[in-house]
């Protein structure tokens, strides 16, 4: 989902926040990065949530936290190294 489809959907449906139901929302990290970034940068005002993999790094969730996330649900990989 881009930022004017995020933006667009707050605006048409008065939406307050997204849950992203992608079970890997930061599996592509400069990818999520950039997400993060053009939100910040476009001073798009929604709250959102999703799933995230366990190797989230401060910075980046700082970032995401800035960028309007809420809530991240970890998951932890079993019998994967």
């Amino acid at each position: 989902m881009t930022a004017p489809e995020i933006e667009e959907l707050a605006r048409r449906y008065n939406a307050q926040g997204i849950w992203f139901r992608d079970s890997l929302m930061n599996g592509v990290k400069g990818r999520f990065i950039e997400f993060c970034d053009i939100l910040l940068a476009r001073e798009t005002k929604i709250k959102w949530m999703g799933y995230a993999r366990a190797d989230f790094d401060q910075a980046t969730a700082r970032l995401a936290r800035e960028a309007g996330m809420e809530t991240t649900y970890v998951g932890i990989e079993s019998m994967d190294d």
